[in-house]
């Protein structure tokens, strides 16, 4: 692991946010999935079709930008561990960078918002439909971090390292 910055004192363990909040999120994805099924009433092997397709190809997609923005607009080398996960292994990123990286993958929301009225389609609209909860609830670790960081001291660091585990630097 890397020293922290000067003036900052040495890196501590964080096990934020608690595992409540990945709960909520698995909980809140499921039942916004079974609310989606009863509207849109798909055929059962269609549905159980676009449900893993939405969110297959909704997880690869949130995870891609993350690593897109962390590789090309921030400029690190990040760890892809599919399926869940993309961090910067060993740097300590600043507020700024930490905001973008983590809250870059909302912009599929934006785009699924989009789509949303533009299908005539039931089994497309569930699809995106499907793909847009499980970004809001797959998202809700990046808001906790993206709200705790913006909550924390100016000039804190947080470091991820190769394993993952999350560690955090707090000026002195």
């Amino acid at each position: 692991m890397t020293d922290p910055p000067k003036g900052n004192n040495p890196y501590k363990k964080t096990d934020f946010p608690p595992r409540y909040v990945r709960y909520l999120a698995e909980i809140l994805g499921g039942v916004g999935i079974a609310v989606a099924w009863i509207i849109y009433q798909p055929e059962f092997v269609s549905g159980i079709i676009v449900v893993v397709f939405g969110f297959v190809g909704n997880l690869y997609l949130h995870e891609s930008i993350h690593y897109v923005v962390q590789s090309r607009l921030l400029g690190y080398e990040p760890i892809f561990d599919w399926p869940s996960a993309v961090w910067i292994p060993n740097v300590g990123l600043s507020v700024r960078e930490g905001v973008i990286s983590l809250m870059s993958p909302q912009i599929l929301t934006v785009i699924y918002l989009i789509l949303l009225p533009i299908s005539s389609v039931d089994i497309v609209d569930l699809s995106v439909v499907v793909a847009l909860i499980l970004n809001l609830s797959g998202g809700m670790r990046d808001f906790a971090w993206t709200i705790r960081r913006l909550l924390w001291p100016k000039g804190h660091v947080v470091l991820v390292d190769s394993e993952g585990n999350e560690f955090v630097s707090f000026p002195e």
